[in-house]
């Protein structure tokens, strides 16, 4: 078991990378609650973990990859299908004149004014609800270094190929996408034609005009009844398909182990988390955290104290006050989980260098559970 040795181990507020993780996301379609695109992130994961053909690690989970879901909001039958169609207006796949065909169809009742109203509507609720979804990926996985792995289904799909063009080169590098029923032309970037999954008898991707042709044997559009529920052909390629995405995502992104990690203070409540990577002298950033600060108070003699006359000197050491009956704090070694697990939510209080701040830190959070993490390895 790798030794990890800490230079400073308490802490909280924790933004931490955790090495080779990734978050498996699904992105649902139209008319969908939040707690229906939850059951079909639900039946996703269950379905990477028994499905005999290719299937994820059980025990991997929550230390290589998370489940999660992505909400693409319904606003009613006619509405969803009419954003839809502008996506795919917007995109390039169908032209003005299809576009307004669907809209005579859809709305045969509404007038030219109508028309404006809700093209307006559509363009600032597709924006506000794409950008919404990209700075979820933004802060809940790219800016923790994790990868992300989507599994679209329907119009997720149309959302998924618009977050794509807002990313940077380094977040393109770090994502996948799986299509799962897509009413789109490509995958991700126009050109490129997988990997996709569209079943021969899909009722709904089949009467869209310019959509990828289906690749499976099956009948029906729904993710859970259709697509990793009855359709055999359908389930064996959404495995693989997911399985190989997940596995090219570690072969191709950083994935670090490390000899140690230790804290230093890079600001006053700033702690910044390095790595000396395995085998080497190489120190990485792996992530920040902030601890809490407060005014220090002082004793009768004019000296400043935090409960515990401990200092942080210099850029992350801790030495005591060497004042009599106090002592200095020694580096804190981890060699098995049972004392990391015992050593939980302990708190520590201590002076700033500039001897009138104190910062609490405490032994928790994310930072508690990254060396957890590294233990198992």
């Amino acid at each position: 078991m790798k030794k990890i040795v800490l230079l400073l181990m308490m802490a909280t507020g924790v933004l931490l990378a955790k090495p080779c993780m990734t978050d498996i996301y699904f992105g649902n379609g139209v008319w969908n609650t939040r707690d229906q695109a939850k059951e079909s992130r639900d039946a996703l994961r269950r379905f990477m973990h028994t499905n005999y053909n290719a299937k994820l690690d059980r025990d991997k989970e929550g230390i290589d990859y998370y489940f999660k879901f992505i909400y693409n909001p319904s606003r009613g039958t006619i509405e969803d299908l009419l954003e839809t169609f502008w996506q795919l207006k917007e995109s390039g796949q169908i032209d003005e004149g299809y576009f307004m065909a669907k809209w005579e169809l859809l709305t045969s009742d509404r007038g030219p004014d109508e028309f404006r109203k809700a093209m307006d509507r559509i363009a600032t609720t597709n924006d506000i609800d794409t950008n919404k979804m990209y700075h979820q990926y933004e802060s809940s996985s790219f800016n923790q270094k994790h990868n992300v792995l989507l599994v679209a289904h329907s119009q997720g799909n149309l959302f998924g190929n618009e977050i794509y063009t807002l990313m940077n080169d380094e977040e393109k590098k770090k994502f996948r996408m799986v299509s799962v029923g897509t009413p789109a032309d490509h995958v991700m970037k126009n050109g490129q034609t997988s990997p996709y999954i569209t079943v021969e008898h899909d009722y709904v991707i089949n009467r869209i005009q310019g959509a990828l042709p289906s690749n499976a044997a099956g009948f029906g559009h729904t993710f859970i009844g259709t697509y990793i529920g009855s359709s055999f052909e359908s389930c064996t390629k959404i495995a693989t398909y997911v399985k190989t995405a997940y596995d090219d995502l570690k072969d191709t992104t950083k994935c670090i182990t490390c000899d140690y990690i230790r804290t230093k203070v890079s600001e006053i409540n700033k702690m910044t988390v390095e790595c000396q990577l395995s085998g080497s002298y190489v120190n990485e950033d792996i992530g920040v955290f902030y601890a809490e600060k407060f005014d220090a108070t002082f004793d009768e003699n004019g000296n400043a104290t935090c409960g515990v006359p401990f200092e942080i000197a210099g850029m992350g050491h801790l030495i005591s006050t060497n004042t009599e009956g106090h002592y200095k704090w020694e580096t804190g070694s981890f060699t098995s989980k049972d004392e990391l697990h015992s050593r939980k939510d302990v708190e520590e209080t201590f002076l700033y260098t500039r001897r009138d701040q104190c910062i609490t830190l405490t032994l928790s959070g994310e930072y508690y559970e990254l060396i957890d993490d590294m233990l198992s390895r």
